[in-house]
């Protein structure tokens, strides 16, 4: 009798149920008895890290393409700083050591770039560092 006829019958018991067996995939479902759990990666084990300076300047990355914080850093001089990427684009405060934080969303490259002000007429770039986000 299949489960559907049992149900119409008037119930079902554990005795009589034919053992589960999980979905084509198997490698993702861990089985103990009739019970198959599906075993689904952490949120955090998806999260890519990245790091770089170049000169005075350094980009870190925390996060993947769905969601990423990017900072952007400067260190010895007076200015700010330039965060752009897949859904970043801005200026830090002018401050010495400018550094800024922004959420961002998308795969592609994302970069700091640090602007020491106190050099005439409009600045000079103290660096660039970039990274990937996937």
């Amino acid at each position: 009798m299949n489960i559907a006829a049992m149900v119409l019958a008037g119930g079902i018991t554990a005795a009589t149920m034919a053992p589960i067996s999980p979905p084509a995939a198997a490698a993702e479902y861990t089985c103990g008895g009739e019970v198959c759990i599906r075993v689904v990666a952490d949120e955090k084990a998806a999260l890519k890290d990245a790091h770089g300076c170049n000169f005075k300047t350094c980009v870190t990355l925390t996060g993947n393409a769905s969601k990423y914080y990017i900072t952007g850093s400067g260190h010895g001089f007076f200015g700010h700083v330039h965060i752009w990427g897949p859904g970043v684009n801005r200026y830090s405060d002018i401050e010495p050591n400018p550094s800024i934080t922004l959420l961002g969303r998308g795969a592609g490259k994302a970069c700091a770039e640090g602007w020491d002000l106190r050099q005439p007429p409009t600045g000079a770039s103290v660096g660039l560092a970039c990274k990937d986000v996937r």
